[in-house]
């Protein structure tokens, strides 16, 4: 009888292990851990604000990813706040890349490159002004200037300072203001 009866127990438990292969399709729910394949298109919406759909990556995965062959992988549309925001505590927030291609375009719109660039004034009878940049330069970074009036056969060059400042230097003094355009790279 206790032969009998584990038979039975295991007759019964054995749809509790049995993996499903269903797949969602047009008109029906979507399923976790399924691929769900349709030809109309989903669309999610929240009317409060917050998150409207969110992919977490518990593991080193991707969160969210988006995939076209001719189109677009992944498309932000805001019409006053960010299309996409990339944030990342130590790493790279925005990565890209192509092989055969562009790989960062702007189409239309200024760069804004905030607490990496500005505008610095050298004032007149000066040859050096202090920038105070919102990012440490290191061995692998440099600063590229564009002198915003004419430097009258003066050299223009930046020199790195120790508390991650750096200064932007003349050969010699001018005899009025300079103002001088700079980026960080790197």
């Amino acid at each position: 009888m206790g032969a009998a009866a584990a038979s039975l127990l295991a007759l019964l438990a054995a749809p509790l292990h049995r993996t499903v292969n269903a797949q969602a399709s047009d008109g029906q729910a979507v399923l976790l851990g399924a691929e769900n394949v349709s030809e109309a298109g989903t669309r999610v919406r929240r009317v409060a604000s917050g998150e409207a759909l969110a992919g977490d990556a518990i593991a080193s995965g991707v969160g969210v990813a988006g995939r076209s062959p001719q189109g677009i992988g992944i498309y932000g549309l805001s019409d006053e706040g960010h299309g996409i925001l990339a944030v990342s505590d130590r790493g790279s927030a925005l990565e890209a890349q192509s092989v055969r291609g562009v790989a960062l375009r702007v189409r239309r719109g200024r760069i804004v490159a905030d607490d990496v660039s500005g505008v610095a004034r050298i004032a007149q009878g000066e040859q050096s002004t202090l920038v105070r940049a919102g990012m440490k330069l290191d061995s692998a970074s440099f600063v590229l200037l564009s002198p915003m009036g004419a430097l009258e056969g003066r050299d223009l060059w930046y020199r790195p300072d120790d508390e991650g400042l750096f200064h932007i230097e003349l050969s010699e003094p001018l005899t009025k203001d300079l103002f001088v355009g700079w980026l960080m790279i790197g």
